[in-house]
């Protein structure tokens, strides 16, 4: 009855408000989601109905901005072929296990529900400004609580305990969840289910305040900026999280390699001074230089056996899994397991063999592509979508909801705003004309 009252409470917010600003609601509430309902489970039963009120919220915008403007027709074009394979595989899914057949359905389909939906909607500097700033609330919130938690046993203890991750057997305390330690030492957590999730949804937020948040905001073009990314970046380092540190370089590689038009002097001071940051805090915290160094090394456990998980994992779709064998398969809370891995993209092939797979990269390819880049004059979607798609591999986070709805949302403000402002120009040149 909670979480229904609950649900209802946010929907209703966000029918009640204008498009944009249910948009923004979404924002700020994402990395709150698992605490919400994790929360709610633990004290009042169920969740699994407050589960779906961002896909409802999405549905919603979805409605709204089709009501009121153009769909982007290239970007529909470009998911067709892998939204087709995915229903195709979903029909099989259900002959093996419902539940989780519908719940994968839900994470393939509604992100490119919503960067349809962004893509095509009309913003406003203001109304990029508002989602900026929800975006910095949220996440500078998300940031301080990480540190409170990472420092406060109380809490670290009630949150692994409400989750279900903590037992304590003759004095000691055991984690369920490996993901919460690392080498012995503890990882930030915060408001997520575990720090990987934390690095990735942080990772996101960053570079959406870096690239997009300082062209709209005027406050994010100076010493504000450089202390609210400072904060992020200080809690994503204390993750401890790989694969989203991998997110940043290869988001920034592939924006510096494509020599993108903002890359201006303010972003390579802001970087050069995060990373004096990074070396000093390093030099200064002995659990984070010996967290570092150990990766670097191949000393750490779960770094060093990544690339035999994926081994693994092809060698099993190779033998087995080549055409897929439905959504839901490869999710490890089924009784119908039949193979996962610590890789998204081998959680695919699982799911949908070869025929998703191909259907992915065609689509990444298409989103990513030249002719996209130059008529929208912008690189970001490469950059994103090249870094997403390559971090898959060692990691299932990029394709989870908190990074991708965010990613999804940063291609599309970026495109929409872009695709706009070219339409304005070109109807005032035929009104002068």
């Amino acid at each position: 009855m909670i979480e229904l009252i609950i649900s209802f409470l946010i929907v209703l917010a966000i029918l009640l408000v204008k498009k944009n600003t249910g948009l923004c609601i979404l924002v700020f509430l994402l990395p709150f989601h698992s605490f919400l309902k994790d929360f709610i489970s633990y004290n009042w039963g169920g969740g699994e109905i407050f589960s779906f009120w961002k896909e409802i919220a999405i549905f919603i915008y979805f409605v709204r901005v089709y009501q009121s403007s153009t769909l982007n027709k290239m970007f529909l074009r470009a998911s067709f072929f892998f939204c087709l394979i995915t229903f195709i595989y979903f029909i099989v899914g259900l002959f093996v296990d419902v539940k989780y057949s519908f719940i994968h359905l839900r994470d393939y389909i509604f992100p490119i529900i919503l960067l349809i939906a962004v893509s095509s909607n009309k913003f406003s500097t203001k109304d990029i400004s508002n989602i900026t700033n929800s975006l910095v609330y949220s996440s500078a919130l998300v940031s301080l609580f990480g540190f409170i938690e990472y420092t406060t046993p109380s809490i670290r203890s009630y949150l692994s305990n409400m989750k279900g991750l903590r037992t304590i057997v003759g004095g000691a305390t055991d984690y369920y969840d490996s993901t919460w330690m690392i080498m012995g030492l503890q990882r930030m957590v915060s408001f997520f289910d575990n720090p990987n999730q934390l690095g990735a949804y942080l990772a996101i937020a960053i570079c959406f305040i870096f690239f997009i948040g300082s062209k709209y905001c005027s406050y994010l073009r100076g010493t504000k900026r450089i202390l609210i990314i400072s904060l992020l970046s200080g809690a994503l380092l204390f993750t401890f999280s790989r694969t989203a540190y991998a997110l940043i370089v290869l988001i920034l590689f592939f924006l510096y390699y494509s020599k993108t038009f903002w890359f201006k002097k303010r972003n390579v001071l802001t970087i050069i001074i995060l990373v004096i940051c990074f070396f000093g805090i390093m030099l200064l915290n002995e659990d984070v230089n010996y967290v570092i160094t150990s990766t670097l090394n191949g000393d750490e456990a779960s770094s060093a056996d990544r690339t035999n998980n994926v081994s693994k994992g092809f060698e099993f779709i190779f033998n087995n899994a080549l055409f897929g064998c439905g959504l839901g398969t490869s999710d490890a809370r089924s009784d119908k397991l039949i193979f996962t891995a610590e890789s998204a993209q081998i959680n695919l092939l699982v799911e949908e063999g070869l025929f998703g797979f191909i259907a992915l990269v065609q689509m990444y390819l298409t989103l990513s592509g030249k002719r996209i880049s130059k008529m929208y004059q912008s690189k970001l979607p490469r950059a994103v979508l090249y870094s997403t798609f390559l971090c898959a591999f060692v990691s299932v986070t990029p394709f989870l909801y908190f990074y991708l709805y965010l990613a999804y949302i940063s291609i599309g403000v970026e495109i929409s705003k872009v695709r706009h402002i070219k339409e304005r120009s070109n109807h005032i040149f035929n009104s002068v004309s």
